[in-house]
């Protein structure tokens, strides 16, 4: 029980990860297009410290979702 319960928090957090990056990369985007200046350069950090926490822990894998839509390189900034 306690092993199923651990997979289902680790794959709860791995969705959370990817929809995280997805959002903070679309702002990135659309505050520079709106050019919107010192916005964009916090959500670039925010965007680079999940890049980060990403790297020390490991991308969680996420079923679906990293075979589907999930990061594409061309998304990150």
């Amino acid at each position: 029980m306690v092993a199923s319960t651990t997979a289902i928090v680790e794959e709860d957090n791995a969705d959370e990860i990817l929809a995280l990056g997805r959002m903070v990369s679309y702002l990135c985007q659309r505050s520079k297009s709106l050019e919107l200046g010192m916005s964009t350069y916090f959500l670039e950090m925010a965007l680079l410290s999940l890049a980060q926490d990403i790297n020390q822990h490991g991308l969680p894998q996420a079923g679906a979702e990293m075979n589907g839509s999930g990061f594409a390189h061309a998304e990150l900034h």
